[in-house]
């Protein structure tokens, strides 16, 4: 009877940095009849390989990835597969991520704070064809929205590979640490930094710091 009802369980892909976030994850979506683990994935790379070889219903990604970000893995999966449904994962849930999280192409985004329950009715709700953002956090979100001031405005307006820079900037990575993580080359990680001083209206490299540094004050981490 198990094996029959795990024939017909969703399956889902669990892409996440640390093994000590994946393997309980694994364990705790297992355990419930309507869902099978079909791979694992600690980066983009992996992530495409197992989403290709595996086609998962649902995929559930860490946005702090090894070898890039998880945004990226997310429009990668939206453009292969649109009906896919993705679920970000992240320690905190700040409405810009959120936010871009959905405009990459999830269907639902879950602090990694929140209980299990919350993330198998995320898991349902976004199979079921509808879009999950908890409770608080949405009405947080829907407010934020509604009043931004005109420096919020600019910094939701940034293209992600941009926003991504100003918050590795902002949390004290140097230049060629941010090009590792995002995989990209030195030059243009400054051709990135040139365009968030124009755009947020620094003199310099050392206002931009400032300026991400006060920023980065008040986010929370990936």
């Amino acid at each position: 009877m198990e094996k029959t009802a795990k024939s017909k369980a969703r399956r889902v892909l669990i892409v996440d940095e640390h093994p000590l976030v994946r393997v309980p994850l694994a364990a705790l979506i297992d355990a419930h009849p309507d869902f099978v683990v079909c791979g694992h994935a600690c980066n983009r790379r992996e992530a495409l390989a197992v989403a290709h070889a595996k086609s998962p219903d649902l995929a559930l990604v860490g946005l702090k990835l090894r070898d890039s970000h998880g945004l990226d893995v997310i429009k990668d999966l939206h453009s292969w597969r649109p009906e896919l449904c993705v679920i970000a994962l992240s320690m905190f849930d700040g409405y810009n991520w959120i936010e871009r999280s959905l405009r990459a192409g999830a269907r639902g985004f879950v602090s990694k704070a929140q209980q299990p329950a919350d993330l198998l009715a995320a898991m349902r709700q976004v199979l079921a064809g509808g879009l999950y953002v908890q409770g608080a956090v949405g009405r947080r979100l829907a407010k934020h929205w509604a009043g931004a001031d005109s420096s919020a405005a600019r910094l939701d307006d940034l293209p992600d590979r941009e926003y991504q820079v100003l918050w590795y900037i902002g949390h004290g990575y140097p230049v060629r640490e941010i090009a590792e993580h995002l995989r990209v080359s030195v030059p243009t990680v400054e051709t990135y930094r040139s365009r968030l001083k124009e755009k947020l209206g620094c003199d310099d490299h050392t206002d931009l710091l400032k300026c991400a540094i006060q920023w980065a004050h008040d986010q929370p981490a990936l």
